[in-house]
């Protein structure tokens, strides 16, 4: 088994000014970090990269979706722009070389009249389907 520890504790945009908080969390003895993925500027997680790798720690992100990029609105644009946050994070995951992304409303789309989902089953695995097909279009399965 792996274990990692989340960077949210410190920050919810790893900068240079984290990386010895990495290097403690490596000498501790943790094999990787969760990254949160609240920015899409690839590049900059190109260079968190290199420090991971310089570490030698793996990692996974977090990313949040809002209510303007929810993926089960049932305004067709609020879910096509979900689709476009998503896309962003996956490429930043694919500069991390990160092994997974949990995407999360953060609680927000729960709380907020606006932007109300019909909740059950039927309404999530159509989401699941919805966001399979746009993931494999960016990353074959």
């Amino acid at each position: 088994m792996k274990t990692g520890m989340n960077l949210l504790l410190w920050t919810g945009h790893v900068t240079e000014e984290h990386y010895p908080i990495m290097k403690d969390i490596k000498a501790a003895g943790f094999d990787g970090v969760e990254i949160p993925v609240f920015d899409t500027t690839v590049d900059h997680y190109k260079k968190v990269r290199k420090e991971l790798d310089n570490l030698g720690l793996k990692c996974t992100t977090v990313t949040i979706v809002s209510p303007e990029a929810n993926p089960i609105s049932p305004d067709a644009n609020v879910r096509k722009a979900a689709v476009e946050l998503l896309k962003k994070a996956i490429d930043c995951n694919q500069a991390l070389g990160a092994e997974s992304c949990a995407a999360s409303s953060g609680g927000r789309m729960k709380r907020s009249r606006a932007t109300a989902v019909t909740r059950g089953p039927t309404s999530w695995r159509t989401e699941e389907k919805r966001i399979r097909r746009r993931a494999a279009a960016v990353i074959p399965l």
